[in-house]
């Protein structure tokens, strides 16, 4: 599928460094350099909008999202 803009989030990203769309296809986890932080929104499968969960991950100036897959 494309990729389409269909809304812009204010919800206190500073510096959006990065972002990455989990294997699931459910959750946006955007890399929040400036405030320390890494953001989970969820995605609404039918619009692709997104909802602030409230949920952030503090760490120190991330600047990169990855998702690992475990080895076998």
């Amino acid at each position: 599928r494309a990729l389409k803009q269909v809304a812009q989030m204010q919800d206190g990203i500073k510096v959006p460094r990065n972002f990455n769309v989990d294997p699931t296809g459910q959750w946006l986890l955007v890399a929040n350099q400036n405030a320390a932080n890494v953001a989970v929104y969820k995605i609404d499968q039918s619009t692709g909008t997104l909802k602030p969960t409230g949920e952030k991950v503090e760490l120190g100036k991330p600047v990169c999202v990855l998702f690992v897959t475990p080895l076998k």
